[in-house]
């Protein structure tokens, strides 16, 4: 009789992130719409989810305006804004 293999383990950050299909098809937020349901300013909220994993950023940094500042629409799929819920509860 051959041996029992176990099957390699998958990394954990796959068990925790949906598919791609699913993200697609769920509910995604405004910064705006996020801020007001925490109760946070929207600084704070574009602070917690610029470089997020996951967070939708259409715009792009290469067309500044004249003062320098960048213009672009950030959208937050609720798997992302449940995960930084989650750990911004952990730090308390």
């Amino acid at each position: 009789m051959l041996p029992a293999t176990r099957p390699t383990p998958r990394p954990i950050r796959e068990h925790l992130e949906p598919p791609t299909a699913v993200v697609m098809m769920e509910r995604h937020f405004t910064l705006n719409e996020l801020a007001a349901q925490w109760g946070f300013s929207y600084d704070f909220m574009h602070e917690h989810f610029r470089d997020e994993p996951g967070v939708i950023c259409a715009g792009s940094a290469s067309k500044r305006r004249a003062r320098g500042r960048s213009y672009g629409t950030i959208r937050v799929p609720e798997s992302v804004a449940l995960r930084v819920y989650a750990r911004m509860r952990v730090g308390r």
